[in-house]
């Protein structure tokens, strides 16, 4: 797992939005509301959603509730990138005993679940996007690492051994609130969201 936390600069320091005052007010707006005080956003072009979780807040690119697609094989090679014969090999591979012919025939059935959803999971599920997304930015340093850092984003990838989800925690209100802000300091339309459940 990596965690991070946000720098607080200095007021005078060009673009700084995560400045002591702010912080200080955020703290007294998160006691106050018991949710995060969100900077707003002039040209948001996309959403991170926040769902609240027994660990804070699970974030989220798109709608968190988003079922997994009930893809066919032809779909399912295709997502992967085979076509005809490479197509029919990595269908038998996963249909033990099964002709080119039966192969051929289910194309169009509907694909294994399991591997539909690792595929899902590896690459379209919310929580994934929003980690690949987070991952790719400078939001600041490693958790401990900055004198005077705040907040506790954690990049989680595989909750346990042989999980392979990818996930970004928000510990707390608070953190919701300086990853908004550094997201505008970074130039970034995306707008933070909290849904309540």
């Amino acid at each position: 797992m990596d965690r991070r936390q946000f720098l607080v600069r200095a007021a005078s320091v060009l673009g700084a939005l995560i400045t002591p005052s702010f912080v200080r007010e955020a703290e007294a707006f998160v006691q106050a509301e018991q949710s995060p005080l969100l900077l707003p956003t002039s040209m948001a072009e996309r959403t991170l959603v926040a769902v609240p979780s027994s660990r804070g807040y699970l974030l989220h690119f798109g709608d968190p509730d988003e079922r997994m697609p009930e893809w066919t094989w032809r779909e399912l090679t295709e997502e992967l990138g085979h076509y005809g014969k490479e197509a029919l090999e990595f269908m038998a591979d996963h249909n033990d005993g099964c002709s080119r012919r039966e192969l051929r025939a289910m194309l169009d059935e509907p694909a294994d679940h399991w591997l539909v959803a690792d595929v899902w999971d590896e690459s379209y599920a919310s929580n994934t996007v929003a980690f690949k997304y987070l991952d790719r930015l400078d939001l600041g340093p490693e958790f401990g690492g900055g004198c005077g850092a705040r907040g506790d984003l954690r990049f989680i990838e595989g909750y346990h051994p042989g999980n392979d989800t990818r996930a970004v925690e928000a510990a707390d209100a608070l953190t919701l609130s300086l990853l908004q802000a550094r997201l505008l300091e970074l130039g970034e339309s995306t707008t933070l969201e909290v849904w309540e459940q």
